[in-house]
């Protein structure tokens, strides 16, 4: 009898996304009506019919009814958002925001590195690293269980994380390290002398253990990071036309290679392009959010997005001769599912395009 009660009841998910989108319709137009001008109004609406073709196009409806009405959910918040954008600007001196273009390329799928003096081990899956005070390292696997390793007590220690994969470390002071994939952190086995010091190339999101006698200072290629016990982020790809801090609380001190220190409170990101520095109040959520597996997008510029989707996935895109899309912007939230197609889909909704897959490159087109 229970089964067929449920049966009964049973909903047709396309027809009840297509009636969620007519409700979003209404919903996202009437509350902007005010604000909006003609000419947005017209945007708005053919944003979300373009979103219900494509919804019809592919079928979202994988398991059930509800994957697809999770999907339109994570629309529905970046249509209704379309106005509501927040980020203050308070310059220090301005920063010229570069054309952003697709400049990152896939490497092979690597390992994992830990290179302590003459040792290098490798782990093929996202790893914890926690140091220990009599400098051994416990390894964490996420489905193999742990392993104990001997770390060169008078070298400088290296964990590569490549292109597709992320780990975490806990150094020997207690200070708590994510790193992005794409990302090169440097670090002592112990902190000796009168400062913390740590290397970063890529990006990371630290938590750093409080010690007033011993600051923490971050090193990148263009500016180092001083802390005086916080929580922070940090992004300083190699080939990222301006790297960044952002600030979740505490104190930190941003010093450029040629300036004064800029010192930052929470909730403020300072931008800094080889000669100038900007220091913006922003949702420190947004640049940190990465590290519990999604993306919260703020009028974000689609090409911006799909470099950090490719090096999260270890992926590229292409835009062939459809230039034009790579202006995009949007506001939303984006997870990022172990099934990329479930991803892909999502920035295709979001972003009002259709994209095709040939291996680990992704075709991005127009939305017909």
């Amino acid at each position: 009898m229970e089964k067929t009660k449920r049966d009964s009841r049973h909903i047709d998910p396309l027809k009840d996304e297509e009636k969620f989108f007519q409700w979003l319709k209404f919903k996202s137009v009437r509350m902007n009506r005010e604000r909006l001008s003609k000419d947005d109004h017209e945007r708005l609406r053919q944003r979300i019919h373009a979103s219900l073709r494509m919804l019809r196009r592919k079928r979202i409806i994988r398991r059930g009814a509800y994957y697809g009405i999770s999907v339109c959910i994570v629309i529905a918040l970046g249509i209704i958002s379309y106005l509501n954008r927040y980020e203050r600007v308070e310059p220090v001196t301005p920063v010229t925001e570069q054309k952003a273009e697709i400049v990152w390329q896939p490497l092979k799928s690597e390992d994992i590195r830990l290179v302590s003096g003459d040792s290098i081990t490798s782990f093929r899956q996202n790893v914890h690293l926690l140091l220990s005070k009599d400098g051994s390292a416990m390894v964490y696997h996420p489905n193999s269980g742990q392993e104990k390793i001997r770390m060169e007590q008078n070298e400088v220690n290296e964990l590569v994380v490549p292109y597709g994969k992320r780990s975490k470390v806990k150094l020997e002071d207690g200070t708590e390290i994510w790193l992005n994939s794409g990302s090169v952190l440097k670090f002592p086995t112990h902190f000796s002398g009168e400062k913390r010091e740590v290397s970063l190339k890529g990006e990371m999101y630290a938590e750093v253990a409080a010690d007033s006698k011993k600051p923490f200072i971050v090193h990148t290629a263009h500016f180092d990071v001083q802390v005086y016990g916080t929580r922070f982020n940090v992004s300083a790809y190699e080939d990222e036309a301006v790297p960044s801090c952002v600030l979740v609380d505490g104190i930190v001190g941003f010093r450029p290679e040629s300036g004064p220190e800029i010192r930052m409170k929470a909730n403020e990101k300072v931008l800094y392009d080889g000669k100038q520095c900007e220091k913006r109040k922003v949702s420190a959520s947004r640049y940190t959010c990465w590290k519990e597996g999604y993306l919260e997008l703020d009028d974000a510029n689609m090409v911006d997005v799909l470099n950090r989707i490719g090096r999260y996935y270890n992926l590229s895109f292409n835009f062939g001769d459809k230039k034009q899309l790579t202006g995009k912007r949007c506001s939303g939230k984006i997870y990022l599912s172990d099934n990329i197609d479930n991803v892909l889909t999502t920035i295709s909704l979001l972003y009002s395009t259709d994209y095709r897959k040939e291996e680990r490159t992704i075709f991005i087109s127009e939305n017909p």
